[in-house]
């Protein structure tokens, strides 16, 4: 019979497919309890007589027919384990909103906490118990020791045990007890007592249960070919059963189940996951009719190939999120641009690195897609006006979120924004990352009358702005957020914009560089009590030097110490640039909004998975790695950016050590020691970490040469995407070793991007490529002084 692995699958399974199909009305509790009467009710009988076989075989053959029975289980344990189970959940439920009420104060995850917080009567735990009992006997039933089903007679032909055997492998039980409780424990992790994760929708939890079942399964699963295929161990406790079980479960398994599954997962892994496994996936995702979500990021050009003629190209008509972050990805997929029109069912569309032209064309036919409501875009060239981009943008009527980074070539007279009139735009979220001009925005408001949250990177004083006259300021009715960066922009410019739209704002983030006239508290003050009455969080971060003033700076920043500020929980603090100059500092809010923490923890960041060092730090007795690891879990970051000259090589090497599971580094600067180049090849932590690092994109900003390249192709052999300067001089050795079919060592590599390069160089490479016949199938392009190749 079934080991309790599989039973316990079976019943978690069963039950997260009843959380989806009724959006979470079936909660965790249900399924855990589902779960626990699905293997440990039932095996109670079974347990008690296999641990008693030899001892007391009576006992156990008694224990095992009253107890290990359908009827038995149901008049016997299944009143007990539901009293215990019912007081367990109110337990739980008890903590939980208690936890809810002292950390979560988003008042948007009320509603799904209340649902999914109701605490279970005994009847509801009977009910559960009944049901797990009958899911245990089903899969015993069709699993059962001498079943004469052809398709399993030769797994299950080792099953047949007259007596309940004793264990005689000690690793089986091992294994077996740490994969069920895995299950078991990690579901009630993500759903009950992760708090950064049981607080996210169904959606997130779903496929953080989906990852559980994949690795868990997959790891028994590799242990059971193992073991009783392979090596032909005896069967301990039923795992001769399991793998029969894995099968039928994977085989008979319904297409509507699969899709329920589908639809929680991105499509480009459901085809690398899925479709070349037999026959049936194949057809049951070329025949799928569900919405599908695309990530096509780092990818080779042939495995994309292969995803667009199988997946994209019949399936431009239901897909719902489509993000692109390759810059030849884009002009394949939307070639020529009215193809735009085919996907109908289009939401959400994240644009990476795309070029201004490209985007243009794409416009014209977004505006005709009816679901499309949702835009995220990265303009890889200088764009020449904003005022073009911005057009474009309010002509998509459907748009409710948008956002958009950009860089402009001319930084004055492209910055200009003219509306003649008022533009009606239905956008509500809007981001900017980019230079925008701060006379411009007076008029961008009045464009976004449903406007909802406003964020701008880089508000500038733009003095070759046109002169054209402010449209009339209108009442932002649903305006709540709003976040500012200024770029030396004086108080009197920003003030009229406060003034004249923020009322209902009830969030206000400003980060400000110069004019001391933004730490006068009392003018901050009538501000807020006249034009910002909603105001309930006030962040501001400003760095500048008290000169004008003949107060002192710590005169100045004591005014926001107040019982105006006090009152509203507003609390400041400073911290000084440089100790012989107390004039000079950097004002930010304290942040007295989030859960409230004990001091061991004070300095502690448990879910950071990128880190970024701007400048090089040196610690008294400590080294950096032990610095690191007392502020951040080092084993989980999966970015990391080092924007600092000063670290040496070695030191990179050693903390990477610390770092296994990092996926993308981008650096500023690495060692030009060449001359050390070998020697630091055969160096212990240089090997230990070329062998175990997942590092597959990485970013230098430096120039590099041949010796450089040669190295950091040593230390990262996982290499699929390379950016970098390089040497002129060299870059014909440099793509030669590249791109050699002899060099296992970049044999994972198919995308390359060389910065700050003439354009001639794309004609000089693109004649080596083909006269040294490096590559078959490639693209190149230049965009904003970048070659791009990808093959």
């Amino acid at each position: 019979m079934p080991s309790p692995v599989v039973h316990v699958a079976y019943a978690l399974g069963f039950g997260t497919l009843n959380m989806i199909s009724t959006k979470g009305s079936f909660t965790a509790l249900h399924c855990l309890i589902l779960a626990l009467n699905g293997f440990f009710g039932p095996d109670i009988g079974a347990f008690i007589g296999w641990c008693f076989a030899v001892t007391f075989p009576m006992l156990a053959d008694t224990v095992m027919s009253w107890i290990h029975h359908s009827v038995g289980y149901i008049l016997i344990i299944a009143p007990i384990i539901s009293f215990l189970t019912s007081r367990l959940s109110k337990k739980i439920i008890i903590w939980k909103c208690t936890e809810f009420s002292n950390n979560d104060l988003v008042s948007g995850h009320m509603e799904q906490t209340n649902r999914n917080n109701m605490s279970l009567n005994m009847k509801q735990c009977y009910l559960l118990a009944v049901a797990g009992c009958l899911l245990h006997f089903q899969l015993d039933h069709i699993f059962e020791e001498n079943g004469q089903d052809n398709f399993y007679q030769w797994i299950l032909s080792t099953g047949y045990f007259k007596k309940p055997t004793p264990p005689l492998s000690p690793l089986s039980v091992i294994i077996v007890g740490l994969s069920t409780l895995t299950l078991f424990f990690g579901f009630a992790w993500i759903h009950l007592f992760a708090s950064s994760i049981s607080k996210q929708s169904l959606k997130i939890r779903i496929k953080y249960t989906f990852t559980l079942f994949l690795i868990v399964i997959s790891l028994y699963l590799s242990f059971l070919i193992i073991s009783k295929i392979i090596l032909k161990k005896e069967a301990v406790i039923g795992e001769e059963a399991d793998l029969g079980v894995l099968v039928f479960l994977l085989e008979d398994f319904a297409n509507e189940i699969f899709y329920e599954i589908f639809e929680y997962l991105d499509m480009y892994d459901i085809y690398k996951g899925f479709f070349n496994l037999n026959k049936r996936f194949e057809n049951l995702i070329i025949n799928s009719n569900f919405l599908h979500k695309i990530n096509i990021s780092k990818i080779s050009k042939n495995d994309f190939k292969n995803f667009y003629i199988n997946i994209l190209i019949p399936n431009r008509h239901r897909i719902n999120l489509l993000r692109l972050s390759n810059p030849f990805v884009v002009e394949i997929i939307f070639s020529p641009p009215r193809m735009v029109l085919q996907f109908i069912h289009l939401e959400k569309l994240v644009l990476d690195n795309i070029q201004m032209k490209y985007l243009r064309k794409i416009f014209d036919y977004l505006m005709y897609l009816p679901k499309f409501h949702s835009l995220t875009i990265s303009i890889g060239d200088y764009i020449e006006s904003i005022n073009c981009l911005f057009s474009d943008l309010f002509n998509l009527l459907t748009l409710k979120y948008c956002k958009i980074e950009y860089e402009t070539k001319n930084y004055e007279h492209s910055l200009s924004l003219y509306f003649p009139k008022y533009d009606s735009s239905s956008i509500q979220y809007l981001i900017i990352n980019g230079r925008f001009s701060c006379k411009s925005l007076n008029n961008l408001l009045c464009s976004l009358p449903k406007l909802h949250h406003l964020s701008i990177k880089s508000l500038v004083h733009s003095r070759g702005y046109l002169a054209i006259e402010d449209l009339s300021p209108i009442q932002l009715k649903y305006l709540k957020y709003v976040s500012l960066k200024f770029d030396c922009i004086y108080f009197d410019n920003i003030e009229k914009i406060l003034k004249g739209f923020f009322h209902y704002v009830q969030i206000l983030r400003l980060t400000i560089k110069y004019d001391e006239a933004y730490l006068d508290a009392q003018r901050w003050e009538k501000l807020i009590i006249s034009y910002l009455p909603y105001l309930r969080i006030f962040d501001i971060n400003h760095q500048n030097s008290m000169i004008n003033n003949n107060l002192t700076y710590h005169d100045t920043i004591n005014q926001f110490n107040l019982s105006f500020w006090t009152k509203k929980k507003w609390f400041f603090t400073h911290q000084h640039n440089w100790t012989k100059r107390l004039n000079t500092g950097v004002f930010y809010s304290t942040n007295p909004y989030s859960k409230q923490i004990t001091n061991i923890y004070l300095n502690y960041f448990p879910n950071v998975t990128h880190l970024t060092i701007k400048h090089y730090f040196q610690t008294s007795d400590d080294s950096i790695i032990t610095t690191l690891k007392s502020i951040i879990p080092l084993v989980q970051l999966t970015k990391l950016t080092i924007e600092s000259d000063d670290f040496s090589l070695e030191e990179i090497i050693e903390l990477l050590r610390f770092i296994p599971n990092l996926y993308a580094l981008r650096l500023n600067f690495l060692s030009n020691k060449e001359t050390n180049a070998k020697l630091i090849k055969q160096n212990e932590k240089f090997q230990y970490v070329s062998k175990r690092n997942k590092i597959k994109n990485l970013d230098l900003c430096q120039c590099c040469s041949l010796n450089q390249i040669q190295l950091i192709v040593n230390l990262f052999p996982q290499l699929e995407y390379l950016k970098t300067c390089m040497n002129r001089k060299e870059i014909g050795q440099i793509i030669k070793y590249l791109l050699s079919k002899t060099n296992n060592k970049t044999q994972h590599l198919f995308f390359l991007c060389i910065s700050q390069i003439p354009k001639i160089c794309l004609k000089e490479l693109n004649v080596l490529i083909k006269l040294e016949n490096l590559l078959n199938d490639y693209s190149i392009k230049f965009i904003n002084s970048d070659l791009y190749l990808w093959w």
